[in-house]
C-alpha cells in the first residue's frame, strides 16, 4: 500500500512539474501605437507538449532549454516570432516580425517589428 501511494505522489509531482503556469506584467508594444499593458496576465511553460504559451498570444513551440533560458518561436511565411524566457529572473522577451527583417536582424542589421513584448513573470500561486 505505501509503495502504491509512494508511486501515486511521484507520478503527480512529475504532472505538475512538466507545466508551469506564471503570472507577467510588462508590455506588449507596437510602432505607432501606444503600448498595451500587460497585468498579471498568464503564460504557461509545458515541458510535455514542447510549447510555451505567452500572455495575449498562442502557444509557441520550444526551440531550446537550457538551465537558465526557455527559447520558443515561430516561422511562417508571413510572420517571424522568436522569444525567450529567462528561468531564473522570470524576464520575458519575445519579437514578432515578418520574416524578411528577422533575416536583417540574423545579419546584424536593424530591422522593423510588428510588435515586440517585455515582461516579468513569476510562478503562480493557487487561489484555492
Amino acid at each position: 500500500m505505501k509503495l502504491t501511494v509512494a508511486i501515486l505522489m511521484l507520478s503527480v509531482c512529475s504532472a505538475q512539474a512538466a507545466q508551469v503556469v506564471l503570472v507577467c506584467n510588462g508590455n506588449l508594444n507596437f510602432p505607432d501605437n501606444a503600448p498595451m499593458t500587460i497585468n498579471g496576465d498568464s503564460a504557461m511553460i509545458d515541458f510535455d507538449a514542447g510549447t510555451f504559451k505567452p500572455p495575449i498570444y498562442q502557444p509557441y513551440q520550444i526551440t531550446k532549454v537550457t538551465d537558465t533560458d526557455v527559447n520558443f518561436g515561430l516561422e511562417t511565411g508571413t510572420t517571424s516570432i522568436f522569444g525567450t524566457i529567462d528561468r531564473i529572473s522570470g524576464s520575458l522577451s519575445m519579437n514578432v516580425m515578418k520574416p524578411e527583417e528577422r533575416k536583417k536582424i540574423m545579419a546584424g542589421h536593424s530591422a522593423k517589428m510588428l510588435a515586440w513584448m517585455s515582461a516579468k513573470c513569476v510562478p503562480a500561486k493557487r487561489m484555492f
